[in-house]
């Protein structure tokens, strides 16, 4: 082991009176390290918020209330292989009825849909416009990305 590395290999042009600096410049990386992988850790825990407008889906709003007020979370990893799987377990024994969909809380997209989820009958065009909206603002997100689904206005 080179005892002078940490100045590379010239300790007479490289001054460390005390030869303390290379445990200097270590902690300072590993100082360094530590920062900027807490920063990433915490970007990639925050959820960004999704959001469904009740003016605009106010059956898909009320379904997303209803389900949260019951226990679902509204803080989700998005899963989008998992989409058909979540969608069966989800929808498996609720049958369809004419003119309506079955909504799912929380999504198929997500890990926490699927078996378990909220299942209510609403309209067709207001189930189909919220999802729209709701993966529209998931796009470019990554698998294993977290959002927060929040209903406003």
């Amino acid at each position: 082991a080179n005892l002078y590395g940490y100045v590379l290999g010239d300790p007479i042009n490289f001054v460390d009176p005390n030869g303390q600096w290379g445990q200097a410049v270590g902690a300072a990386c590993v100082g360094a390290l530590l920062y900027v992988g807490r920063k990433l850790l915490l970007k990639r825990l925050a959820a960004k918020s999704v959001t469904v407008s009740r003016g605009r889906f106010p059956e898909s709003a009320k379904h997303i209330e209803d389900a949260v007020a019951s226990g679902k979370p509204n803080t989700l990893t998005i899963n989008r292989g998992g989409a058909s799987a979540n969608r069966r377990d989800s929808l498996r024994g609720v049958k369809t009825k004419p003119g309506l969909d079955r909504d799912e809380f929380p999504p198929a997209m997500f890990q926490e849909g699927g078996r378990g989820a909220s299942v209510r009958h609403i309209n067709r065009s207001d189930n189909r416009g919220s999802g729209a909206c709701i993966g529209a603002q998931c796009r470019g997100l990554p698998d294993g990305a977290r959002v927060r689904i929040d209903v406003v206005d």
